[in-house]
């Protein structure tokens, strides 16, 4: 039997060979959601920005935005706009190490930033700033999709009450945001008072003095959906820094704004600075989720990784996985591909780089036999302020990086890496791919009725499909996904070409939102008969 294709990596070059400009580095990356027409499926494009090189100074300093079609390769700038009374010079919209996630509609929603105070060290923006995709489409031949977030008639805009740079954005079950931690709109010191932003009136409220505490920025974290912490967030392991006393075990959050709560989780385990979290694909009839902790800057944990198992047990512990590679994994990608194989891109220090990506074949049922196991060489270093996410063809987009030895643009901390590069998995590569003719626009979770998939391939091809799953659209930055999901969906046959599938049984298994709908095709009809092949997705709204 042949052995699978490994993949294939692309440098994106224009029609001379030259490779393509991102622009700005792409610092911060968001998959979104385009909808030209409501009768058809959205397309997906790729939003990023620096966002601390400032533009336009004759009209009041900008931060430009960019928004990549993956189809077409064209790239189109829209500048954020200034916070309308700005009380200081040195605030102006710098949503550089700012949090990020998608709501319910499609919308971003972004919070914080940098606010710099000449000469001391930066602190963090109150400003909050929504990217609207629908103006795109509009009659305005100039559209601005960029605006604040806003309450009230007339418009009044809505900031938070915190100021918040590095934050960390986890969506709830109803779609509403928690915002933690980030450095304080005064001092460079954790804030450690949560807020929450009410997705119908685009508010932000304080939780009280319950909610209170110093979590490290940028922190791995999850919506629980099963067991007795249902709708609680898991706080990992693993963030950017920086090392706090007691954050030597895990927590949990009860987000509930009249009765919040914070606790441990799992024992007690050593804080992977700048290392990645990833949580493995599971489907509504599981009754637990398992996280990756992996890599990170730390010499004795950089080539580890560990697993915690979350769910109908309250004595979660932490599992030894198989050791990576390649030490040196600091601040690296890690992301799920459409077949739900865990990829790890990247990342290294000023004097080194991990060119080789890895995966984790979880195959075996028995943790302590799975294995990372290489993939080909990227050709670009990928090091911190690099980002990595998932398009709905199935191939993998990176760009940004910091290059530390060629200043650009007189650019503070020399992040101007600007290419941009293709990964297609081996499944590219492995025979013809099923197709989706016909699914629906939208979904909803609970639905005790099935959604009909009709399937097509080519006709040399053979149907016979292994799963159905659904993708959240990625939000990242700092190696960070803070939407991250992949759900397997029950289904059945009614003809090798029609499928009746059921949806996410609740909204904490699925948060609303529009996600990648994959249909799999089974290993055995791939050329190597070990890789599944995945569709082309479609983007549907889960409500």
């Amino acid at each position: 039997m042949a052995e699978p294709h490994p993949g294939e990596w692309e440098i994106l070059k224009d029609e001379n060979e030259i490779p393509i400009d991102s622009l700005v580095t792409a610092v911060h990356a968001n998959l979104i959601p385009i909808t030209i027409d409501p009768e058809v499926h959205p397309e997906a494009k790729v939003l990023y920005w620096h966002g601390r090189f400032i533009t336009n100074f004759d009209d009041g300093g900008k931060i430009v935005s960019c928004l990549y079609d993956p189809v077409t390769t064209e790239i189109v700038q829209y500048t954020v706009p200034v916070w309308p009374d700005i009380d200081e010079p040195y605030d102006p919209s710098k949503i550089f190490c700012s949090g990020h996630i998608q709501l319910p509609d499609g919308k971003l929603l972004t919070a914080g930033g940098e606010r710099n105070i000449p000469p001391v060290a930066s602190r963090g923006l109150k400003y909050s700033f929504i990217f609207d995709s629908t103006v795109l489409y509009e009659t305005n031949p100039n559209p601005r999709p960029w605006r604040n977030t806003q309450t009230g008639f007339p418009v009044i805009p809505s900031m938070m009450d915190r100021g918040r740079w590095y934050p960390q954005l986890t969506k709830l079950q109803n779609g509403n945001i928690v915002a933690m931690s980030g450095y304080k709109y005064t001092e460079q010191q954790i804030e450690i008072k949560p807020e929450i932003f009410d997705i119908s009136t685009e508010t932000w409220s304080e939780y009280d003095e319950e909610a209170d505490l110093a979590i490290p920025l940028y922190n791995a974290a999850y919506l629980i959906p099963f067991g007795d912490w249902k709708g609680e967030i898991f706080y990992d392991l693993v963030s950017f820094g920086p090392e706090l006393p007691g954050w030597i075990r895990a927590h949990r959050f009860n987000p509930d704004i009249n009765d919040p709560e914070w606790n441990q989780v799992g024992l007690e385990q050593s804080m992977r600075f700048k290392g990645n979290s990833v949580m493995l694909p599971f489907s509504s009839s599981d009754s637990k989720i398992r996280i990756i902790n992996l890599g990170g800057a730390d010499e004795l944990l950089s080539d580890t990784s560990q697993m915690i198992e979350i769910g109908a047990s309250i004595s979660s512990f932490w599992i030894t996985l198989a050791n990576l590679n390649f030490p040196g994994h600091d601040a690296p990608n890690a992301l799920l591909l459409a077949d739900g194989t865990p990829m790890v891109i990247g990342g290294g220090h000023p004097e080194e780089t991990v060119l080789t990506p890895e995966y984790l074949d979880y195959s075996n049922p028995d943790p302590g036999e799975w294995a990372w196991k290489t993939m080909p060489d990227m050709a670009v270093p990928r090091k911190y302020h690099s980002t990595a996410l998932l398009l709905p063809d199935g191939s993998v987009w990176v760009g940004g990086g910091r290059i530390y030895t060629d200043p650009q643009r007189w650019e503070f901390e020399n992040d101007m890496e600007r290419r941009i590069e293709i990964f297609k998995p081996g499944y590219f590569f492995e025979g013809y791919r099923p197709v989706i003719e016909e699914a629906p626009l939208s979904i909803v979770t609970g639905d005790e009725n099935p959604f009909e998939l009709v399937i097509s391939i080519d006709e040399e091809g053979e149907l016979q499909i292994d799963s159905v799953v659904l993708i959240s659209m990625a939000n990242v930055t700092h190696c960070f996904d803070c939407n991250q999901r992949y759900i397997i969906l029950e289904f059945e046959e009614n003809s090798p070409a029609k499928l009746e599938v059921m949806p996410p049984a609740d909204e904490y298994i699925a948060p609303p939102g529009y996600y990648m709908l994959f249909v799999l095709n089974d290993k055995s009809k791939s050329d190597s008969g070990q890789v599944r092949i995945p569709s082309f997705a479609k983007i549907i709204k889960v409500e």
